[in-house]
């Protein structure tokens, strides 16, 4: 048996349970014009009788529609369902570490590769000293009738070489490291080492083609300033393709 008091007070009856707590009545209030803001009571909940009565007369209005008696997830987001789409902590924290750790190795590999094209730069791995070519007898050269064509128009690399166009010239020869080369000499006094011709020599000596006469590198030790290529014994196609389109039209 449940002993429940009851007593009046300033703002009505006051109903107090058997352990002296009292019990509140409540009203809930519902706008019925939003225009004038005009409330009015639609629902009372009696604490004495623990009983949620309507008023007679009066509509509730849920905008959006009524909300569910216990909340999709559930109160303490337990919902297996929910539980299923939901982020834990734990994995929260490995995806932040994960996102750093990639972003740390871009980084790094991003200087480590600044930094190494920056050691190659200054490294002038291109760069020939003029005591390290051994000369090869010219008249042999020229009795043996070896050229070797330069085509300067559209290159990248012109500011490295003449201007005189398409040019065939009977090239020098010589010795690097045992092996024949083909020698260049430009009209050039002297070569300004900047930035950007660094990069233009460092991009001609990376470039590894079977079908690009391979460029070995640059002397550029007044008075010797000089291209210094593989050497072709039988020329450049522009020398070959006529003699073969010659020899095509006389059969």
């Amino acid at each position: 048996h449940r002993l429940r008091l009851c007593s009046s007070g300033v703002t009505g009856l006051v109903h107090l349970d058997e352990n002296g707590d009292r019990e509140t009545d409540f009203a809930l209030w519902d706008i019925i014009d939003t225009n004038t803001s005009t409330f009015q009571i639609v629902l009372v909940y009696n604490s004495s009788e623990e009983q949620l009565t309507a008023i007679p007369g009066t509509t509730l209005h849920w905008p959006g529609g009524v909300p569910p008696d216990v909340p999709v997830c559930g109160f303490k987001n337990d919902n297996p369902i929910c539980l299923a789409k939901t982020i834990t902590i734990h994995q929260m924290v490995s995806i932040v570490v994960f996102f750093i750790f990639i972003m740390t190795l871009t980084i790094a590999v991003f200087i480590y590769r600044r930094m190494k094209l920056e050691k190659e730069l200054v490294a002038q791995l291109w760069r020939i000293s003029w005591d390290n070519i051994q000369m090869s007898n010219l008249n042999k050269v020229l009795r043996s009738g070896s050229r070797i064509t330069l085509s300067l128009r559209g290159s990248n690399y012109g500011s490295l070489m003449t201007g005189d166009g398409n040019l065939q010239v009977f090239a020098k020869t010589g010795y690097y490291k045992g092996n024949i080369i083909a020698i260049k000499y430009t009209n050039r006094k002297r070569i300004e080492l900047n930035r950007k011709v660094l990069f233009e020599l460092k991009h001609m000596r990376d470039v590894q083609n079977e079908h690009l006469t391979r460029f070995i590198g640059a002397c550029i030790d007044p008075p010797n300033i000089c291209i210094i290529t593989e050497y072709c014994p039988r020329g450049s196609l522009q020398v070959q393709l006529p003699v073969c389109l010659f020899t095509c039209l006389t059969d």
